[in-house]
């Protein structure tokens, strides 16, 4: 076909673009010249569509393995078929599109058609075999020949061509009818099947090809055995009727030339309608309208996912579904191809697939056979390379893998060689590793050896690691540990804190962010968890709350309460008073305080400067390691009295007098 020559009829539009990679798509119906080449082009679009099958195919179609979901491709391939196809060709491609696309509710054409050569085929056979067969109401009415339709529909050119060529479209005579029909085995039990699994689809023209099998069995003269067959299959015909209905409706303005591409902000909202009615169709069909038993259906809705891939395969939620319902069916092995499909030609970066495909190569026996070692080694290693990084849940899923089919030892060793060179290592790695270490081999120490490597590592940066940590010692019994954990980790973000701020350095969101986080799972452990005298102590702080205009505190232990009361606004000692002193006249600064501050540090407070410090920074771990060991002995009120402090005023009630400073 010469390279400037153009195909511009709706088949070759839909080749064109159903190609997906082929580059000339010269396969018209009418237009083009070389049918050789068409078909060169029907076949590589209809396997790229879908993955090649075993069927029986025609010897120029065998190489390829055609096979595809999509019922207008078929439909155009059908047209080209009955144009450029021998007879036998022609009922061969009806017969594998029916296999196929029978129980699509938009196969009515496929049925019509192929049931208009069957029935011309019989009544030949018919007539060879009773001359009488007319007379005695054995034949079937049959419908216009829809090859020769199609061959109406040629060009002059084109029928010339052809005739010159030598390639002359197909032979329709009686005489070759009748040796197709000894070759393909077209007889009474062939043609009953075919009328019955025809009733048994639901698709629009179920009415007038119904009454033609009521013609069918009544002609075989044996009322009592028609009357049986009737009876059987009207059910079915009924509920197919009624689902086309539902069907159609369901399907009404899609676009079924739609084609598959990735997912951006500018095609992702055309592409969900379309997901959307396909999802709808899907289940309404898993309901099982028809009520077939578990093979047919699951091969019914199984074409339905097929066909939605087409315009689909982009949502992984598809495919996901998909292969759960292949396994529901008991097809494993289709289950598995279907990931494999999706992940190779569609999403090749998406986790969950990956890892889905990955974890079916140790479906089976049990210790794996070698070769499925070897390929479940490849999928995940192959999967770590391919996923962004860091993926932790990759690396995760890997070593789970290691230890089931390795053992403890390679399962250690995995891990700690992860933790020198994967980019996949994270917290959450090791978290995992040392749950897997205390619910599976039952090493408590070897799990809070694995904590602590963490901590040292992350720490400073990941407040849910050393929270993991907690409730890890909790579930172990170790309260103690978890409060020393929990304390050490808030002092140590206040510390950072206050020397950020002491430095006039910006506030750190993630640093306020993870000391509330630790706080408050401080918190809760006490309240959970705290001795006897938290009742009370949640009754004064409630109280010292309420007088400072605060909302009431969570209840804790005294001991830890005292010091969280004590650390809680450090947070907020700089800003919070930076903030209010900036807002608020000269002569009114001395009376503000930040609420939520204990009374104690509200004394130290008001004797600090508000201007800033010059001279050399002090030394805030220092001070804040004094002020939480040095027990400062209690002094009496009165004895104050007598004492001079120019730089110092005593805030003192009726309260204060008499009882030492806290």
């Amino acid at each position: 076909m010469p390279s400037g020559a153009k195909c511009r009829t709706r088949d070759a539009q839909l080749l064109n673009r159903y190609s997906l990679g082929v580059t000339d798509a010269g396969a018209s119906d009418g237009n083009c010249q070389d049918s050789a080449m068409a078909l060169g082009v029907y076949s590589r679009c209809l396997q790229q569509v879908s993955e090649p099958k075993a069927a029986q195919h025609t010897e120029a179609m065998a190489a390829t393995g055609i096979i595809s979901p999509n019922m207008d491709l078929w439909l155009s391939y059908l047209n080209f078929s009955k144009r450029h196809q021998t007879l036998e060709e022609v009922l061969r491609s009806y017969g594998r599109a029916i296999d196929l696309l029978g129980s699509d509710w938009r196969a009515a054409p496929v049925w019509s058609d192929y049931l208009a050569l069957l029935k011309h085929a019989y009544n030949l056979k018919q007539k060879k075999e009773n001359p009488d067969a007319e007379l005695q109401g054995k034949l079937l009415a049959e419908d216009p020949n829809p090859i020769d339709t199609a061959k109406r529909m040629l060009k002059k050119e084109l029928k010339q061509k052809q005739e010159e060529s030598g390639r002359a479209s197909a032979d329709i005579s009686d005489a070759e009818f009748l040796r197709v029909s000894e070759v393909l085995k077209i007889d009474t039990d062939f043609v009953r099947k075919v009328f019955q699994r025809c009733a048994g689809a639901s698709h629009s023209t179920m009415d007038k090809l119904w009454v033609g099998y009521e013609q069918f069995e009544k002609s075989q003269g044996n009322p009592a055995m028609a009357a049986k067959y009737m009876s059987e299959h009207l059910p079915r015909y009924v509920k197919g009727k009624a689902a086309y209905k539902e069907l159609s409706q369901l399907g009404a303005n899609m676009d079924f030339y739609a084609v598959a591409v990735p997912l951006t902000p500018k095609t992702e909202l055309e592409q969900r309608k379309t997901f959307d009615q396909w999802r709808a169709i899907l289940r309404f069909e898993r309901t099982n309208p028809l009520q077939l038993d578990t093979e047919e259906l699951t091969a019914r809705v199984a074409l339905v996912y097929q066909q939605a891939s087409l315009a689909c395969g982009f949502f992984p939620d598809l495919w996901y579904d998909f292969s759960a319902w292949l396994d529901l069916g008991k097809k494993q092995e289709e289950a598995t191809e279907v990931l494999r499909k999706a992940v190779q030609r569609f999403l090749p970066k998406d986790l969950t697939l990956r890892l889905l495909l990955a974890q079916r190569y140790e479906l089976g026996e049990s210790p794996l056979p070698g070769s499925q070692l070897e390929a479940a080694d490849d999928a995940y290693r192959k999967l770590m390379d391919d996923m962004p990084r860091p993926c932790p849940l990759a690396l995760i899923n890997f070593l789970g893998y290691v230890r089931r089919q390795r053992g403890a030892n390679d399962f250690r060793d995995t891990f700690l060689e992860a933790t020198e060179s994967s980019p996949h290592c994270t917290w959450e790695v090791y978290v995992f590793a040392a749950m897997t270490e205390y619910h599976v081999y039952g090493a408590v120490e070897a799990a809070a050896g694995v904590f602590r490597l963490g901590l040292e590592r992350y720490g400073d940066r990941e407040p849910s690691l050393l929270a993991a940590y907690v409730n890890f010692l909790i579930g172990c019994n170790d309260l103690r540990s978890a409060r020393a954990e929990l304390t050490q980790g808030v002092l140590d973000k206040l510390q950072q804190a206050v020397r950020d701020k002491l430095a006039n350095r910006e506030e750190s969101r993630a640093m306020r962010e993870s000391l509330a986080f630790l706080w408050q799972k401080w918190a809760r452990l006490e309240n959970y968890f705290g001795d006897a005298e938290a009742d009370q102590v949640v009754a004064d702080a409630e109280a010292e709350n309420q007088r400072l205009g605060a909302a009431p505190a969570v209840g804790f232990s005294s001991q830890v309460a005292r010091k969280m009361l004590a650390f809680k606004p450090a947070l907020d000692v700089v800003s919070s008073r930076k903030r209010q002193v900036e807002g608020i006249p000269t002569e009114r600064r001395g009376a503000q305080l930040p609420v939520m501050i204990p009374k104690c540090l509200q004394d130290l407070l008001a004797v600090l400067p508000s201007r800033p410090m010059k001279g050399a920074k002090p030394d805030v771990d220092y001070l804040l390691t004094v002020l939480q060991t040095v027990s400062i002995p209690p002094v009496p009120v009165k004895e104050l009295d007598t004492f001079r402090y120019d730089s110092l005023r005593l805030l003192k009630s009726e309260e204060d007098l008499g009882r030492p400073i806290a």
